[in-house]
């Protein structure tokens, strides 16, 4: 047995109409706009990572550009304003690095691997790099985010976790 669809009031039909009328020109001057960045040839086979951005449209993550010959693992980025990423320089032994936050004054943090664990790193607009050690006893460390003032976020864990 089929049911006949049940049409709606006239005065419910009427309501409808006028919310859609009244938001059509709201919708309308609301139009969101879009700027395109070329980020730089990077090659598909570590799949390119992206964070960010911050305000000034500069962003973080990972990645391997396609110009790189050693046979390394991904990058840690950073994406300005040109066409290509800037690699993360200074991290002495640490491979498979990701930036994860970047400040509105270009500060970063992130992690990379080492032979034994993950660790935690902080650089500079200048793109100065440095470690950011474990808590005493841990050996491993994490950092996912940084505020205006520098201070880093992130975590700290030993061999149980």
């Amino acid at each position: 047995m089929r049911r006949a669809a049940r049409c709606p009031s006239a005065h419910a039909r009427a309501i409808l109409a006028s919310v859609v009328l009244a938001a059509a020109p709201a919708a309308a001057t609301a139009a969101p706009s879009y700027s395109l960045t070329d980020l730089g040839a990077l090659t598909q086979a570590q799949a390119p990572v992206i964070r960010g951005p911050n305000t000034h449209g500069i962003a973080g993550g990972s990645g391997r550009p396609t110009d790189l010959q050693d046979g390394g693992g991904r990058r840690g980025l950073v994406f300005g304003s040109g066409p290509a990423a800037r690699q993360l320089e200074g991290l002495g032994g640490l491979d498979e690095a990701t930036v994860f936050a970047i400040n509105d004054n270009g500060a970063f943090v992130g992690s990379a691997n080492t032979q034994t664990a993950i660790r935690a790193f902080k650089g500079a607009p200048s793109g100065a790099v440095r470690e950011l050690p474990p808590l005493r006893g841990d050996n491993a460390s994490m950092a996912f985010g940084i505020n205006s003032a520098g201070e880093a976020a992130g975590f700290s864990s030993g061999a149980g976790g």
